[in-house]
């Protein structure tokens, strides 16, 4: 568990992740993908930090 540095709650915090693909408005390309990775507060939404991640309770 760590407390959240926004909301101050004691959460476990939530993995997320996204894949992207941004055509740039054209349908043929050239277009660019990617991949984000990251923890967030289940509490309130907020993204966390490595940092944030090292403090543990």
């Amino acid at each position: 568990m760590i407390t959240c540095p926004k909301c101050g709650e004691q959460v476990v915090p939530a993995y997320r992740e996204h894949d992207s693909i941004e055509t740039h408005g054209l349908e043929c390309g050239p277009y660019e993908r990617w991949h984000d990775e990251w923890w967030e507060c289940p509490a309130c939404g907020e993204e966390l930090s490595p940092e944030d991640l090292d403090r543990s309770v």
